[in-house]
């Protein structure tokens, strides 16, 4: 959903942890262009019901994505995160942001 510059997501993945304990990340594809210059653009959070937690942050490569970065104390399990956040749209020509 947008509001103004503002974009708000949430959404879910189904999942199969297959390293305890250890930092994995999945890029999601924009459901809105930007032009992220830093990786806190975009913030949000992940949750389970299996101990599998992260964050959400801009990706500022060359292609722009979310970052879903997460942490799951379980292994070889399936389980579903969701996630939600929201970021700011920083490509609108009639808008200048000062950095």
């Amino acid at each position: 959903m947008q509001v103004g510059i503002i974009v708000f997501f949430s959404g879910n993945l189904g999942l199969v942890s297959t390293s305890q304990g250890i930092i994995s990340s999945i890029d999601i594809p924009l459901p809105i262009a930007t032009a992220f210059t830093n990786s806190i653009d975009a913030v949000g959070e992940i949750t389970s019901t299996v101990r599998a937690t992260g964050i959400i942050e801009a990706n500022t490569g060359s292609a722009k994505y979310l970052k879903l970065k997460f942490r799951s104390d379980v292994i070889q399990q399936m389980f579903v995160s969701y996630f939600s956040g929201s970021y700011i749209i920083k490509n609108i020509p009639f808008f200048h942001f000062k950095d």
